[in-house]
């Protein structure tokens, strides 16, 4: 597995508590996108729904349309969670 050298080439975001972080990573993958829920990288279950990007390898163009496209899955309510 290649791991980022340094981590300027990845940044970790929290998602606002009523937002389904599963969902987001799902809903992005099936946009084109690839980020990675932090739920999979804590040592107890509990914790606020984020996301890890990874850039590192990217044109400069790539991560903004990225945010974009995770933008609008997010203005849409597609990954919001059922209150």
């Amino acid at each position: 597995m290649r791991r980022a050298a340094s981590s300027a080439s990845r940044r970790r975001r929290y998602l606002p508590d009523d937002v389904d972080e599963a969902a987001v990573v799902e809903a992005a993958a099936r946009r084109g996108v690839a980020v990675y829920g932090l739920a999979p990288y804590r040592i107890s279950g509990e914790g606020r729904p984020g996301l890890i990007f990874g850039y590192a390898t990217l044109d400069e163009r790539v991560p903004a349309e990225g945010i974009a496209i995770l933008a609008e899955a997010l203005r849409t309510g597609i990954v919001r969670t059922v209150a």
